[in-house]
């Protein structure tokens, strides 16, 4: 199923609810659009949360921290990740118009906030020699500590089980990027 909703009038694109549109998915993904000076804070009693920048310039403020973090385009910069279990409150504060994923689903193991900047992440070149260099592609990917989402059996730590993947495709023809998250059954987010 390809869809592509449009923003709401709380400038968000929902992409699935638990409990609504494509709740095989057992999660709520959004993508949200905050404007320069908007905040948003996240304090769930049963929800961890992950939030990917997609482009712009944000505060993440956590912990008594605050950490910036700047990308231009899925396209230009690696991801940058912030992901926390329930009852741990993070301010998303944008200094410029930016976009970021938000997932967030039930968990009740407490494993604390983790901040993912994109030089944790990993990335891997895939596909040069194939098909005329049709299939060419960088995958980056960051393990988060998480329970609920796996593209495969990950597991780095006992709260372990999700991957959020970013990957690009590169081909004379065409350029896309997915951001990949889904449990073991459950179709990918395209």
């Amino acid at each position: 199923m390809y869809e592509n909703p449009k923003f709401n009038q709380n400038n968000e694109k929902i992409l699935c609810e638990r409990n609504g549109k494509n709740s095989d998915m057992l999660m709520d993904i959004r993508v949200k659009i905050l404007k320069a000076g908007e905040t948003m804070t996240f304090c769930e009693a049963e929800n961890e949360t992950a939030l990917l920048l997609m482009a712009g310039d944000v505060d993440f403020v956590f912990d008594g921290k605050t950490e910036n973090a700047k990308r231009r385009s899925p396209f230009l910069d690696k991801a940058t990740a912030i992901h926390f279990a329930r009852n741990n409150t993070v301010t998303v504060k944008a200094n410029e118009e930016s976009r970021f994923v938000i997932e967030q689903t039930d968990n009740s193991n407490d494993f604390g906030v983790h901040y993912y900047k994109g030089e944790d992440m990993t990335v891997q070149h895939f596909g040069a020699d194939q098909w005329d260099g049709t299939a060419d592609r960088q995958v980056t990917m960051k393990m988060l500590r998480i329970q609920i989402l796996s593209w495969a059996r990950f597991s780095t730590s006992p709260a372990a089980g999700r991957a959020i993947r970013r990957i690009i495709i590169h081909s004379p023809r065409s350029t896309t990027t997915n951001l990949i998250s889904r449990r073991a059954s459950a179709s990918a987010l395209t």
